[in-house]
């Protein structure tokens, strides 16, 4: 479900900077526009500001939440790893005990066995 969600946001945000990188290589023809010099500039570059301030809380917005995501996942992953890690641990003192246990019997059993030869 979250890698579906992921997906989905990294789609919307391809799509919003391919939008925007079209966006930019046709008005980046400005210039040879007829009204370009109708335009104040200090208003026009007041009015970027803006948007440039806009667009840049938003992008710091998602890269919070991508950031998020990742802890998140990657909390999970340790968690799952250390619960992985401690079975393994377990399986192998119980191995050791029943090596232990084996070796045991077979000295044992050796002992039994040798007053009979």
């Amino acid at each position: 479900m979250l890698d579906k969600k992921i997906r989905n946001t990294a789609i919307v945000v391809a799509v919003l900077m391919l939008v925007g990188v079209v966006i930019n290589f046709f008005v980046g023809g400005y210039r040879t526009w007829p009204w370009f010099d109708k335009f104040d500039a200090t208003a026009t570059g007041q009015f970027g500001d803006f948007i440039g301030g806009v667009i840049g809380t938003v992008i710091n917005a998602f890269a919070f939440y991508f950031l998020y995501l990742t802890l998140t996942e990657q909390k999970k992953a340790t968690e799952e790893q250390k619960t992985a890690t401690d079975n393994q641990r377990i399986a192998t003192y119980d191995q050791r005990k029943a090596f232990e246990l084996e070796r045991f019997e077979s000295k044992f059993f050796e002992l039994v066995k040798f007053p009979s030869r």
